[in-house]
């Protein structure tokens, strides 16, 4: 399987925080149901997840039916997540890109590290020359949020 890419100049509309929380339950519901070979709508449905950095969000999860998704560690690392998991939109992500490139960043091979990386956004909305040329190594402690990457990013 590929590595999840977002086309350019696409973006997400993720609404308030009762469709936050719907969004990260539909991909922990997806993520729980052992489903490997994903199609391109399943692996939208993994992007969407913002993790649960607003506390808003988390509550409005438990209200409908997190805590039953998880296990009790999940559990415990998705409230820990809380207090440092802060999801980065897609535009912000892209004005970052432009502003490395901009510095000159990808004229060259390039080791690139992302020690809390999420669900991989950094990586899969890179400039194509820079992503192709790139030794990726992300890292994220959440065990939620990291199956997610791994799914999104096979073999990263």
């Amino acid at each position: 399987m590929n590595a999840f890419r977002f086309p350019p100049g696409f973006n997400f509309t993720y609404g308030g925080v009762v469709e936050k929380a719907e969004h990260n339950l539909a991909a922990i519901r997806l993520l729980k149901s052992g489903q490997r070979s994903l199609s391109s709508e399943q692996m939208l449905t993994l992007a969407r997840y913002t993790g649960w950095g607003d506390t808003a969000v988390f509550k409005a999860a438990m209200n409908r039916g997190l805590a039953d998704l998880l296990t009790r560690d999940e559990l415990e690392g998705a409230k820990t997540s809380t207090l440092n998991a802060h999801y980065t939109a897609l535009p912000v992500v892209r004005a970052i890109w432009e502003a490395l490139v901009y510095a000159g960043v990808g004229r060259a091979p390039l080791n690139a590290l992302d020690p809390s990386a999420g669900i991989g956004h950094f990586a899969s909305a890179a400039p194509d020359p820079i992503y192709d040329n790139a030794r990726w190594v992300e890292i994220e402690l959440d065990p939620i949020t990291a199956e997610i990457l791994r799914q999104l990013r096979p073999g990263g």
